[in-house]
């Protein structure tokens, strides 16, 4: 498959092109510096892909519309393109489980989220350009990141995990990016992946 990866050089899309090439894939790697939300992005860049796998951001708490100006850019390319396919990766924290544990409600109520209220935002509004675009959207989303090989030792759960969340490394969320691409379940959705106990 032909895949494009915007955020290729940032660390969790680093580990999504090594993977994706190790499996065989032809990939076109953009950085950060490729995605310039000032501007429209060209439909040439995905044009022929089979999908697009979307993890760009920017560091730090401060205001950002990197990922929702940015997501805009690209659904708007994509249709440019004919391109349907495209997935996207954001922490589980910026939404709330209905079944979460009270101490991780509390947490990510009353410090998370406002410590973070800036890029929760961005990505709020990253999430909404999917939900309006005609695209075959799926939002991935993950507890804590940590680095590390890819142990096959993580769970996938339709929507927000109902209970506690465990770490889960880069390396296993960019295999479980590559491996899915193709799968038609998960067009339209959002899935939050957990280590296994």
């Amino acid at each position: 498959m032909r895949l494009v990866v915007f955020g290729a050089t940032g660390r969790i899309g680093r580990a999504v092109v090594a993977r994706a090439r190790a499996e065989g894939h032809e990939v076109t790697g953009l950085s950060q510096a490729d995605l310039d939300v000032r501007e429209p992005i060209p439909a040439e860049l995905v044009d022929g892909a089979d999908a697009v796998i979307f993890a760009a951001g920017k560091p730090g708490r401060g205001p950002s519309i990197v990922r929702s100006m940015g997501m805009a850019n690209v659904v708007a390319a994509m249709d440019s393109a004919g391109v349907k396919r495209v997935l996207a990766v954001m922490p589980s924290a910026v939404h709330i489980a209905p079944g979460a544990p009270l101490t991780r409600k509390i947490a990510l109520r009353f410090f998370v989220h406002k410590l973070y209220r800036n890029p929760f935002l961005d990505l709020e509004r990253m999430e909404d350009e999917l939900h309006h675009s005609s695209l075959d959207w799926t939002v991935v989303r993950t507890a804590r990141l940590y680095d590390g090989p890819a142990t096959g030792r993580v769970v996938a759960v339709p929507g927000t995990v109902r209970g506690p969340e465990r770490p889960v490394s880069v390396a296993d969320l960019a295999a479980y990016l590559v491996s899915h691409v193709d799968d038609s379940s998960l067009y339209r959705g959002t899935v939050t992946l957990t280590g296994q106990r």
